[in-house]
């Protein structure tokens, strides 16, 4: 058949000087390979991202259940880290030094007036406390834990290891008719 193209030249559709040398069905096919490849890697990723998910919530799972135990030996380390300071503290002072705590309770029992007793004694490495309480029937309750405080300052085989020794507080209060004055005595250690 023949063809008769009464457009100008200008305006005739030019061919195309690049073709392609593969039939269109083989580029259809090849297209569709193509694509069918990628949606079966992106169905496998797609698979492993749910797997990774699953394995993922598994373990999360597993994690949650083992939190309760977890905090309970971070407990027991913070406590043991406490307990170990503690002990450093304390070997710190007996090592240097050597304190004999048996002369300083005897020290302690020997200097104390006659109306005041010791309650509570606390080392806590760094200080000791000293809580106890006074009574007199002449209203001499703060003169008799005054005269405690400096008995042991006086002391040298007492004081020799404290930089100082302060009364803390005192605080009076009525049991029926006897006044009675609580106190605390602080003593502090020397750095060695």
């Amino acid at each position: 058949m023949i063809e008769i193209n009464l457009l100008p030249p200008e305006l005739r559709r030019k061919e195309p000087t690049f073709k392609v040398p593969i039939p269109k069905e083989t580029l259809f096919l090849f297209g569709g390979a193509v694509i069918s490849v990628l949606i079966i890697i992106h169905l496998l990723l797609v698979g492993a991202l749910a797997a990774k998910k699953a394995k993922f919530w598994g373990l999360n799972m597993e994690w949650q259940k083992i939190v309760p135990e977890k905090n309970k030996i971070d407990g027991l380390k913070n406590e043991q880290k406490e307990i170990t300071e503690k002990i450093k503290s304390i070997e710190k002072l007996t090592k240097k030094g050597r304190i004999s705590w048996a002369k300083k309770l005897n020290i302690m029992s020997d200097v104390l007036p006659q109306g005041v007793w010791i309650r509570l004694i606390n080392f806590t490495g760094k200080e000791l406390t000293i809580e106890g309480s006074s009574v007199s029937l002449r209203g001499e309750e703060v003169i008799l834990v005054n005269k405690f405080a400096s008995a042991l300052k006086n002391n040298t085989d007492f004081y020799s290891d404290f930089k100082d020794l302060e009364v803390g507080t005192i605080k009076r209060r009525q049991i029926k008719t006897v006044e009675v004055a609580d106190f605390t005595l602080v003593a502090n250690f020397k750095e060695k």
